[in-house]
């Protein structure tokens, strides 16, 4: 009973404001960005085989790696898009296996290291649409797409 009544109280004390903004107004003020994100996610609908709306869009990025520039895509775990900037084209498989290794995904999109070398598990995704249309998309709003995905707000009760 008296966890159920601190677990009520925290969750009005939600909705009171002493310094600062609501949070229901700070959502609002930032919900251009989930509708940036619902825009690439449509493109990577109309672009990507079996990608629908319920699939996850987890990270994009522009990336130097061994002296080439690469617009990379984390769909979910060990799913990547990966365009070659240069060529303007997905990477080949071949190119995926032989350039890439976990240690560049566990550093820069945070994948799970683990000493089982699960690479293998790894998957690289065709974007079957325009390449140049992504990354403009991405050049366009790389500041906002860099953003953090999460929002957080801590409340506090004594030590609740």
């Amino acid at each position: 009973m008296e966890k159920e009544f601190l677990r009520n109280q925290l969750f009005d004390k939600y909705f009171e404001v002493e310094n600062g903004v609501l949070a229901i107004d700070l959502v609002d003020k930032l919900s251009f960005i989930p509708q940036l994100w619902k825009k690439l996610h449509t493109l990577c609908e109309n672009n990507i085989k079996y990608f629908d709306s319920f699939s996850n869009l987890e990270k994009f990025k522009l990336i130097d790696y061994k002296e080439k520039k690469y617009l990379i895509l984390k769909i979910r775990m060990f799913k990547y898009i990966i365009i070659d900037i240069e060529k303007m084209e997905n990477i080949s498989e071949e190119q995926f296996r032989s350039e890439f290794d976990e240690n560049f995904f566990v550093n820069n999109f945070d994948e799970i290291k683990d000493d089982r070398d699960l690479i293998r598990l790894y998957d690289l995704i065709r974007y079957h649409g325009n390449v140049q249309e992504l990354v403009d998309f991405y050049a366009e709003n790389k500041d906002l797409l860099c953003l953090s995905t999460e929002l957080h707000y801590r409340l506090q009760i004594g030590k609740a």
